[in-house]
């Protein structure tokens, strides 16, 4: 594995609690069960990982490049 795409994946894996912490940030404990189990939830979750993700491992290659 590359070492970009490596420190990438381990930024997301750092990034994906903060990310649902702060979306679980100031609700009540009812509110949270009601939030995690909406499938909004879960896709915000999915497409904010996967766009850290590609930005972090393939920015620097295109900037690189030039």
């Amino acid at each position: 594995m590359k070492k970009n795409i490596r420190q990438a994946l381990i930024s997301t894996l750092i990034f994906i609690p903060l990310f649902v912490l702060f979306q679980l940030w100031g609700n009540s404990g009812a509110e949270i069960l009601h939030t995690i189990s909406q499938a909004k939830f879960w896709l915000q979750l999915l497409i904010a990982g996967t766009v850290y993700f590609l930005g972090l491992s393939y920015l620097p290659l295109i900037f690189r490049r030039k």
